[in-house]
């Protein structure tokens, strides 16, 4: 496999992390307000509106994709090739 998605689950099972893994499904739930707010407390009003905007944006992006089986089967590649 040569694409991006297979190296990034490939990385994280090799580096022994699976909490870093996050399904498309999970991806599709961005962070609220508050948590960009605390994550990000010196910006500015406007560039809280756009970082929330870029997240909503990257969001439909996503979903429009509809990667859940991709990714499944990139999981169990990754697995394969880890026992081989």
């Amino acid at each position: 496999m040569d694409t991006a998605l297979y190296h990034i689950v490939y990385s994280i099972h090799q580096a022994a992390r699976p909490e870093l893994l996050v399904t498309p499904d999970e991806a599709l739930d961005p962070p609220s307000k508050g948590e960009v707010e605390s994550r990000f407390a010196g910006l500015s009003p406007e560039q809280l509106r756009e970082l929330m905007e870029d997240y909503d944006t990257e969001r439909d992006k996503l979903g429009e994709l509809d990667l859940l089986e991709e990714y499944d089967r990139i999981c169990e590649l990754v697995e394969a090739s880890a026992v081989e």
